[in-house]
C-alpha cells in the first residue's frame, strides 16, 4: 500500500511514504523531495535481497546455509563477506564485547519466542564453548573455522548495513531528503524540505509508553 502523507499549498513536494514487512520488522521509507515513488519499491527489493543473505532463520538464506555447513573453510557471497568482515572488526574494536558468534546463546534465550525463558545454566556453559570470534579468520571470500560448531548471528549489525546500502541507492538516484526506518533503526538523508535538520527521538528504556 502506498501512503501519501501531508498536503501543501506551496511548492514543497508532498512526502510519499510506504511500509512493508521485511527483516522480521516493519520497514518504512519516506521521500520528502518529490523523487519517484518507484524508488521505494526498489528499496524493498533490496530489503528482500539482503533478507535472503543475512537471515539466520530462513532456510534458503545464505547465512542459514553457512551456519549449517561443517567444513573448516566456507565460501562467502560478496554481501556476507562484507558484513562478516565488519562484524569481526567490531569484535576487535570492542575487545570482544561484540561477538557475531553468539548464535548458540541467542538460540537458548529464544528472544523471538512467544514464551522466552532463562536458559539452563549447564546449557549456557555448553553454548559458550562455541562463542569465540577468535576461532574465525577471513581471507578474501573464504571464512576459516577453528571450531566448526560455531554459528553466526549478524542481527546486531545487519540492519545498519542494509540501511547504509538503501541510502547509497537513493542518493545515487538523486534523492536529497528522505527517512529510512528499519524497525526503529533510523537513517536520514539530507534535511527536511524546509531546510531544518531531522530530529530522531530515543525512548527512555524504562519510561512509560510514549515518553
Amino acid at each position: 500500500t502506498l501512503l501519501c502523507t501531508g498536503c501543501s499549498t506551496t511548492n514543497t513536494p508532498t512526502p510519499v511514504s510506504q511500509s512493508a514487512f521485511y527483516l522480521n520488522t516493519v520497514v518504512t521509507i519516506t521521500l520528502y523531495d518529490g523523487s519517484d515513488p518507484a524508488l521505494i519499491t526498489e528499496c524493498f527489493d533490496l530489503c528482500h535481497h539482503y533478507e535472503q543473505e543475512f537471515s539466520r532463520t530462513l532456510e534458503n538464506s545464505a547465512l542459514y546455509r553457512l551456519n549449517h555447513e561443517t567444513l573448516a573453510e566456507r565460501r562467502l557471497s560478496k554481501d556476507l563477506q562484507s558484513l562478516i568482515a565488519t562484524g569481526l572488526s567490531y569484535y576487535e574494536r570492542s575487545n570482544g564485547l561484540f561477538d557475531i558468534t553468539v548464535a548458540p546463546l541467542s538460540d537458548l534465550w529464544q528472544f523471538s519466542s512467544a514464551n522466552p525463558s532463562v536458559p539452563d545454566t549447564t546449557a549456557l556453559h555448553e553454548a559458550l564453548k562455541h562463542v569465540n570470534a577468535t576461532k574465525l579468520s577471513l581471507n578474501g571470500d573464504t571464512l576459516h573455522y577453528e571450531d566448526t560448531s560455531i554459528q553466526l548471528d549478524l542481527g546486531g549489525i545487519a540492519k545498519g548495513y542494509i540501511a547504509d546500502r538503501l541510502k547509497e541507492y537513493l542518493v545515487e538516484h538523486g534523492v536529497t531528503s528522505a527517512l529510512i526506518d528499519l524497525g526503529g533503526n533510523i537513517l536520514c538523508i539530507g534535511k527536511k524540505p524546509d531546510g531544518s535538520p531531522f530530529r530522531v527521538g530515543i525512548r527512555e528504556p524504562f519510561a512509560s509508553q510514549g515518553t
